[in-house]
């Protein structure tokens, strides 16, 4: 600890403060730099635990020896000093750079690797045992404690960790996949994905929302992040698909449900703007349609037996959110400068009704009523308009009627 900025407990106090004011806070480090030369441990054990190349050299990834995880004591050093951090500071987490990625192949005819014969490289397997490793000695001092690394790598790996970076829409991207879909979020949605868009390639993040995943780097832009935030339910469960069918080739769906509410966010591809049925629903009694992004109710076509499809504009590139709600707000009307809802009793027990502008911000708030409610219309900030009344239950979208 820089003893240069007040040391351990000056760091400690401020892990406290910034823990009082909300945030989650996680500490970075990179188990993959073990300068030989620097620092205490690299000078003590550098030369004898680091990758060698098959020159006979060490290789200098970033200007700084790196440590072969193929080796016991190196994984037991990660594990302890992780350990040994979170103790030490209080911290909600951390985040393991570079793990996940594709490593070295270690020619060192001193280390007794554990799974790579001699320039064989096994490392992903044994950063997977190093992470599993630190998970269990993080649980130890914090069970809600948050473990991430740079990348997914693989489901050994991804099995230990809370999140990571993904690269979906830039270092994976290829001709082979027309639109990016990561699957990973599909298939270990436990795994938070956090796409870094470090080459500009989905520069209005709407790959990004199409596949559900957060953004590292840069804030979604505020409606995105509103649709996250009030639909957790819907985003955090294990129901989801990706490239469920629509009715036009290169328009592609995703699709989550959660909380009795089911979203399918559609990706037009195809070039030119597409009108019409463009995907089948299933919609059932008591539940209706509406697009999320422009906050319009969505009419349907009925189609095959299996189902209604949904009617609306996709622009070229254009993103849509198509929310199957279940029908809590009866009715909606403007009554001059008032809007009046109406909601039966157990819908409005213990719920809010907010009156939102297109962007998701909240313009008016207060608790939601048996029978008919009405939210004044007057008095808005000055360049604002309401769009939609929302229907929240502790922060947690019920129903949403646009206006």
């Amino acid at each position: 600890y820089n003893q240069g900025w007040g040391g351990l407990e000056a760091f400690r106090k401020a892990v406290a403060t910034w823990k009082s004011m909300g945030p989650l806070v996680t500490l970075y480090t990179d188990p993959f730099r073990l300068d030989a030369f620097s620092c205490e441990t690299g000078r003590r054990f550098g030369e004898a635990w680091c990758v060698m190349g098959p020159d006979g050299k060490y290789p200098m990834a970033y200007e700084v020896t790196n440590p072969c995880h193929d080796l016991p004591e190196v994984r037991a050093w990660a594990i302890e000093t992780m350990k040994r951090v979170m103790i030490e500071t209080g911290a909600d987490g951390i985040r393991l750079d570079e793990y996940g990625h594709m490593g070295w192949a270690c020619f060192n005819p001193a280390h007794r690797h554990t799974y790579g014969e001699l320039g064989v490289s096994q490392w992903n397997k044994a950063v997977a045992e190093t992470t599993a490793g630190i998970r269990a000695a993080m649980d130890e001092v914090d069970p809600r404690s948050v473990l991430t690394t740079e990348h997914p790598c693989y489901d050994y790996l991804m099995r230990s960790l809370d999140g990571c970076i993904t690269y979906d829409v830039t270092v994976l991207a290829t001709p082979l996949r027309p639109l990016e879909v990561n699957l990973q979020r599909f298939y270990f949605p436990e795994c938070k994905a956090y796409e870094l868009d470090h080459r500009n390639a989905d520069r209005q993040d709407r790959k990004k929302f199409w596949n559900g995943v957060a953004s590292f780097g840069r804030i979604l832009p505020k409606p995105f992040y509103v649709i996250y935030d009030e639909n957790e339910d819907v985003f955090s469960s294990r129901d989801c698909e990706a490239l469920v069918p629509t009715l036009v080739p290169r328009l592609y769906a995703n699709r989550f449900r959660g909380g009795g509410k089911t979203f399918v966010h559609l990706y037009n591809a195809t070039g030119r703007t597409q009108h019409g049925p463009l995907a089948p629903l299933a919609v059932g009694a008591g539940e209706h349609v509406v697009e999320l992004l422009g906050l319009e109710a969505v009419p349907l076509a009925s189609t095959t037996s299996a189902g209604s499809s949904a009617e609306l504009w996709l622009g070229p590139d254009e993103v849509a959110c198509l929310a199957v709600l279940p029908v809590r707000l009866q009715s909606l009307r403007r009554d001059g400068d008032r809007v009046r809802v109406s909601l039966a009793a157990e819908a409005a027990a213990g719920a809010e009704l907010i009156l939102a502008a297109a962007d998701g911000a909240v313009l008016r708030r207060q608790p939601a009523l048996a029978g008919e409610n009405g939210l004044d219309l007057a008095g808005l900030p000055a360049g604002t308009r309401a769009a939609c009344v929302k229907l929240l239950r502790d922060g947690v979208l019920q129903d949403l009627l646009p206006l």
